[in-house]
């Protein structure tokens, strides 16, 4: 094989390390009447893994003798948590304004799980005839008995200013946080240091020899509980646009950007294009492509059908490029009833 191949991945990762993020949202029984509307269960999920370089280096070229690597660049983090939302929505009456402007809020109760790594060191080293590692991982979790809670507050403002052009702006999220009574704080330290004679011996150890090796490798094993620990969530900020083209086409634009990233880490705005196709018709074709925010980049495409009081909603998206480029994708579905 071409050992350019090899180098140019190494190369092409960052020196902060390989990042692996998960983030899921899914709702059920959101219900409206009249200007009210009540939402009570919006499940939402993140989870964050960060491999450090050095680990990836290690796989791809071993490790070079008496040239320790340290590996204190790994990072795990994540939340689950549901959101139970009252909202309230008006028009506002300016009379100095042609256009009309809708303005609406929304107050959540949210309740959940989270977990992070406070603080981790970890160093590989080799010798010609030995191994050594050492991990000193602190770990922050919140009780299975302790369920953390919290509020959140979204805000929304829509105004249609002509025939064709409508416009929206809407705070999600903001001043949202989980906090717990209690969370667990784990510490482990490990280390481990092995002869190269040693492997051979170790692979033929059964489970109980094998539990009673990993015994010695422990250094420090202790769980402590914490009170009043809390996460403060993201909020985002988002500023979308519809452009009527014609009856048979619609345009559509948005901006998104993610505040209050302490937990989470840095992600890059993100902008959206779009267009519908056969709006006005009992199937609509969906269409779109995103750049920024998680994935970098984004195509996607859907179906809308409306049959009398039915709703259905179904669309599809790559994320990270298109077919074989693409590095994960994203399947969504929608119904409502409409009384």
């Amino acid at each position: 094989q071409d050992p350019s191949i090899k180098n140019n991945l190494i190369n092409s990762i960052p020196s902060s390390g390989i990042s692996s993020v998960l983030w899921l949202n899914t709702g059920l029984l959101d219900m409206t009447f009249k200007n009210y509307g009540l939402s009570l269960l919006n499940v939402n999920i993140f989870s964050s893994v960060n491999i450090p370089k050095e680990l990836t280096q290690i796989l791809f070229e071993g490790i070079t003798f008496r040239e320790p690597k340290d590996i204190s660049s790994f990072d795990s983090r994540g939340f689950v948590y549901n959101e139970t939302k009252f909202s309230f929505g008006r028009k506002l009456d300016f009379k100095q304004l042609n256009s009309p402007i809708y303005a609406g809020f929304g107050f959540k109760y949210l309740n959940g799980f989270f977990s992070y790594t406070e603080e981790y060191y970890g160093v590989i080293t080799t010798n010609e005839d030995s191994i050594s590692v050492l991990s000193d991982l602190d770990v922050v979790y919140t009780d299975p008995n302790q369920i953390a809670s919290g509020f959140g507050i979204d805000l929304g403002i829509y105004s249609r200013i002509n025939d064709k052009l409508s416009a929206q702006l809407s705070l999600m999220n903001l001043g949202s946080f989980l906090k717990s009574k209690q969370i667990t704080n784990w510490k482990s330290v490990n280390e481990i240091n092995l002869a190269s004679s040693d492997f051979s011996e170790f692979l033929d150890y059964n489970n109980a020899q094998k539990d009673s090796v990993n015994d010695t490798f422990s250094i420090l094993d202790t769980a402590t509980y914490v009170e009043n620990v809390s996460i403060k969530l993201p909020f985002s900020l988002n500023l979308a646009a519809n452009y009527n083209y014609s009856n048979k086409l619609h345009i559509k634009s948005a901006v998104q950007y993610i505040a209050q990233k302490s937990f989470m880490g840095e992600i890059t705005p993100q902008i959206s294009l779009g267009v519908v196709a056969f709006p006005y018709k009992p199937f609509s074709l969906l269409g779109g492509i995103s750049f920024g925010g998680i994935n970098k980049i984004n195509f996607g495409s859907g179906l809308d059908i409306k049959i009398g009081s039915f709703c259905l909603h179904l669309a599809g998206s790559q994320s990270g490029g298109l077919f074989n480029s693409a590095k994960g994708f994203n399947l969504s579905s929608e119904f409502r009833f409409l009384f």
